[in-house]
């Protein structure tokens, strides 16, 4: 099917509208391979721009979502989380100067992640039976500094634990880090 506007798409349709697996040549020269859902590209995917960049990964209603790999003209490449048609989540950028990054990626722009993990205080804390405990931790970059970027996300923190036994029917225990904690970044919703 030929569009008035420019462009021609070849490939399945339910009702009039573009459903199933098809292959896409919009106004603007970009080609698009994969599947289609009310008419958008939505499913697994591969777009080739006009500009020379490839993307192949997931959409969205139109939009690039979840994993997908970026391969621009430049010789750069981003594998990664998309969301909205950005870098969003975790993801590898290898620029064609040489830089890379590894870490996390918001709104299309990397941030510092955290790589370790400091529990600020005593080094042994007394607990309520039945009660939960707060921790003041500070997460660091792997050169010491504050990561000021991971402020508001919820981490989920192991670390070996030793409980004291105290005498029977106290409503005191305590328990002391043993080791130190292995980080393990978990994906949050953002």
């Amino acid at each position: 099917m030929k569009y008035k506007e420019g462009g021609k798409y070849e490939g399945e349709f339910l009702n009039g509208v573009r459903e199933g697996h098809g292959f896409l040549m919009d106004k603007n020269g970009h080609i698009y391979q994969g599947s289609f859902h009310k008419n958008k590209k939505h499913g697994v995917g591969q777009m080739i721009f006009k500009n020379g960049d490839k993307y192949e990964g997931d959409w969205i209603l139109d939009q690039r979502q979840g994993h997908g790999v970026l391969y621009s003209a430049d010789g750069s490449t981003y594998e990664g989380q998309w969301r909205n048609g950005v870098f969003n989540g975790q993801g590898l950028m290898i620029h064609c100067s040489g830089t890379i990054y590894d870490g996390l990626w918001i709104n299309g722009y990397p941030t510092t992640q955290a790589s370790k993990i400091v529990i600020l205080g005593p080094e042994m804390v007394s607990v309520i039976q039945g009660s939960s405990i707060t921790l003041r931790v500070q997460l660091q970059t792997q050169d010491g500094e504050i990561a000021e970027s991971e402020t508001g996300r919820v981490l989920k923190i192991e670390a070996g634990v030793r409980y004291v036994q105290l005498q029977d029917f106290s409503y005191f225990s305590f328990f002391k880090v043993t080791g130190d904690a292995e980080v393990k970044p978990i994906q949050t919703p953002l």
